[in-house]
């Protein structure tokens, strides 16, 4: 079963399989170049090994980008779908009577009409309204949708500096490595929550903390660290 996020994760991958394999094919040029070659034929060599490389780097990049950015935007708009889904046929009678009944519903009764509509965002989100107001229910939190949007930007944000930070590397790291990794990747953690989001389960109570502007800020400069040349 394919899950939020799995397109995001395989291009990163395949991102960082080619950018390591152009980099080597450009170390093993250099090589064979100055082993071979004078001057001036040793230094046109390079510079042509050198355009090459670029060239790669820059066709990958924007690939690998565009990737990302139509695999995130089509999370997007999963979750929107998912909001703005109507409401059951019967719904609107049933909240009228919630509503009439106030802080006469019982536990019992909160919990059979939470659980009936669980499967619709917009009805069980605004029966928990209701019943929260009516002192009910206080144990389930609804998740926002306004929160799991940031998060979604937040990921695309630290992913497309990953890409770009990557191509402009001549190495390896650590960052790479959990980025891409299924277990640890903010990506892949998120895709998770953002599935179960989907599949129906509107009370999560574990949906990972925002990467804030400031975090990104620190993360460029990390990567920007870590990638030097």
């Amino acid at each position: 079963m394919n899950m939020i996020f799995d397109k995001t994760m395989q291009t990163m991958k395949d991102f960082d399989s080619v950018i390591q394999a152009a980099n080597e094919t450009f170390r093993t040029a250099k090589k064979m170049v100055v082993e071979t070659y004078r001057e001036p034929a040793a230094t046109e060599k390079l510079r042509e090994a050198s355009n090459k490389l670029a060239e790669v780097k820059a066709r990958e990049t924007k690939s690998a980008c565009e990737a990302v950015k139509a695999d995130f935007a089509a999370a997007r708009e999963k979750v929107r779908q998912v909001v703005t889904a109507a409401v059951p046929a019967d719904f609107p009678a049933t909240l009228a009577a919630i509503q009439a009944k106030g802080a006469s519903v019982s536990d019992y009764e909160a919990e059979a009409f939470a659980s009936k509509y669980r499967g619709n965002y917009m009805a069980f989100t605004t029966i928990l309204d209701v019943l929260h107001n009516a002192g009910k229910a206080g144990e389930l939190i609804a998740c926002k949708p306004d929160a799991i949007d940031a998060q979604i930007a937040d990921a695309e944000r630290v992913v497309l500096q990953w890409v770009q930070a990557h191509a402009d590397s001549t190495t390896d790291g650590y960052m790479t490595a959990v980025l891409t990794s299924e277990e640890y990747s903010v990506v892949s953690k998120l895709g998770a929550k953002v599935q179960t989001f989907l599949d129906g389960d509107y009370t999560l109570p574990d949906v990972p903390e925002r990467i804030n502007a400031a975090d990104s800020e620190q993360l460029a400069a990390a990567l920007a660290k870590q990638y030097t040349a």
